[in-house]
């Protein structure tokens, strides 16, 4: 270890800014540390186990992210550096949780815990809870609850309460005590600075509420998070956070009642006319691809359609309600582009998102555009949210 600490003093303040949610902080810091590590001759594994893959995961560079934490882990795996590891799993953990990856997320969390469990603090803890849960490793994550507790009585402050009392809501099996909880977690977690766990918070419980079939009270939560997390600087988290908001609408529900779709095929369908795959709407629902598929076969039936398209524009037509059956008109990726796009994403990050050149988005958004009737960026966010 090299007796000038500086770079890894700044690395450890930018990895501090980025996780609170002052990415222009983290930014700062990380150059300078980057500064003083070249200019004291440190080698190219040494650099690269300061780097702050938070930083990238939070911004949304999901291959710069993956790049950094490759590079980050064969560093400190050549120089023993456990800081390096831990902060290289953490940029992952947050890069999958932004984009709704939670068995990934699980188990970047569940392998960091297992190599730093003395060292490692609360977050691959808090992560094996709140996407254990998502991914249906319940009981791994309600083991993991128990030894959050634990830390959390060595480390009593309003952060780390909050988290514990948020991940309690997670895995509560009443309605009513998870409802308490998740007002609890937030209470607590507004006596705090860390603006990335302020919108995390109210994004996973809007997402409850919405669960909970509880739309106008899981938009204002979720309009929160879309807001901060815009403010940040975070647009994964701002794309999830409007993909949810867009799905408290109304249409579907409608729709789905004339038909006699049963609740869990309503969810399903919802899912499915935003241009969600058979795994993603797995994942948000807590259910196999298979019993997705199933429902969706009985969708089909019920509806006379065969394909997504078709019930995209069936349901909107049922509904009877022009901004949905606008919205029906985009095929799946131009809803991908959209629903990114009115979250604030920029063309060239939704084309590294999608895997798309960026003259590609610019062409599935100007078809956007002509579809919908409109002209702008603030108008396709009052179409996708609903004019929340």
């Amino acid at each position: 270890m090299r007796a000038d600490r500086s770079p890894r003093i700044l690395a450890e303040l930018s990895f501090v800014a980025a996780t609170s949610g002052s990415l222009a902080d983290a930014e700062a810091y990380a150059r300078r540390s980057e500064r003083a590590a070249r200019s004291a001759g440190w080698s190219q594994a040494e650099l690269d186990s300061i780097a702050c893959t938070p930083l990238l995961a939070w911004r949304g560079e999901d291959a710069r992210t993956m790049h950094a934490a490759r590079r980050q882990r064969a560093a400190a795996a050549a120089l023993d550096d456990e800081p390096a590891s831990r902060a290289a799993a953490h940029g992952l953990m947050v890069m999958h949780l932004g984009r709704s990856r939670y068995p990934e997320a699980f188990a970047v969390a569940r392998r960091a815990w297992e190599l730093h469990s003395g060292t490692t603090g609360k977050a691959p803890l808090v992560v094996m809870i709140e996407a254990g849960v998502r991914c249906g490793r319940r009981a791994t994550a309600k083991e993991a609850l128990a030894r959050l507790r634990e830390w959390v009585g060595r480390c009593t402050t309003p952060l780390a309460s909050a988290l514990s009392v948020r991940c309690a809501a997670a895995l509560a099996d009443d309605a009513r005590a998870a409802e308490a909880l998740y007002h609890q977690a937030l209470r607590l977690i507004d006596e705090t600075e860390t603006l990335t766990h302020r919108a995390y918070t109210r994004l996973v419980f809007g997402e409850w509420l919405r669960r909970q079939r509880r739309r106008a009270e899981a938009r204002a939560y979720l309009a929160d998070a879309v807001e901060m997390f815009t403010a940040i600087g975070a647009p994964a988290y701002g794309q999830r956070a409007a993909a949810e908001l867009a799905l408290t609408t109304r249409p579907i529900d409608e729709a789905g009642n004339s038909l006699q779709l049963t609740p869990q095929q309503r969810q399903v369908a919802e899912l499915v006319v935003r241009g969600a795959t058979n795994r993603e709407v797995a994942t948000r629902l807590f259910i196999s691809a298979h019993t997705v598929n199933h429902h969706l076969r009985g969708i089909f039936r019920t509806v006379g359609v065969t394909s997504r398209r078709e019930l995209r524009t069936a349901l909107a037509s049922r509904a009877g309600t022009s901004q949905l059956g606008q919205f029906a008109e985009l095929t799946g990726q131009e809803q991908a582009v959209a629903c990114r796009v009115a979250a604030g994403a920029s063309n060239r990050e939704v084309a590294a998102e999608l895997f798309l050149s960026p003259s590609t988005v610019d062409y599935h958004l100007r078809k956007v555009f002509r579809k919908l009737g409109i002209s702008s960026r603030h108008e396709l966010v009052r179409v996708v949210a609903n004019e929340v």
